[in-house]
């Protein structure tokens, strides 16, 4: 579950996917979730897309010019 690198272009679906922006997402999922009476909705959520990063987006420590996860987007404007 990777997201687009900007969530309001225009273009999509037709732009880059973003890993960055899926692992942001999660991260706001959890800070959700202690907040939240609906904690495990969110927390299922986050955990879905955290899954989905550390099985199918994680690069070897040499690929990718060291960014950790595939398909992430430095700078999405210069690309």
């Amino acid at each position: 579950m990777v997201f687009h690198w900007d969530y309001n272009d225009p273009q999509i679906p037709n732009v880059s996917k973003d890993a960055s922006a899926a692992a942001i997402t999660a991260s706001a999922l959890y800070e959700l979730a202690g907040y939240s009476k609906d904690a495990k909705k969110y927390k299922a959520a986050a955990d879905k897309i955290r899954y989905s990063l550390n099985t199918k987006y994680v690069n070897s420590p040499d690929a990718n010019y060291g960014f950790i996860l595939e398909h992430s987007t430095g700078h999405g404007p210069a690309s």
